[in-house]
């Protein structure tokens, strides 16, 4: 098929139903979804873990622990 065809093929679909998913399908949807909240979970965790120093640096207090001095 040419280019043309395929953008063709691709715009102009048949109406009805949508396809219906096979297991794999299914499986790598639902593991996308789950590796997006993940990707939230973590990015908000790391901002969390950065938070104690922001404040001690605006505060000017020192966090090392006892055992590093």
């Amino acid at each position: 098929m040419t280019e043309s065809t395929d953008n063709y093929l691709d715009t102009h679909r048949k109406p009805g139903r949508k396809p219906k998913q096979d297991a794999k399908d299914r499986r790598i949807a639902e593991l996308e979804k789950r590796s997006a909240r993940l990707e939230e979970k973590l990015a908000l965790a790391e901002k969390l873990i950065d938070l104690p120093k922001k404040v001690s640096a605006i505060l000017g207090i020192n966090l090392t622990s006892d055992e590093e001095r």
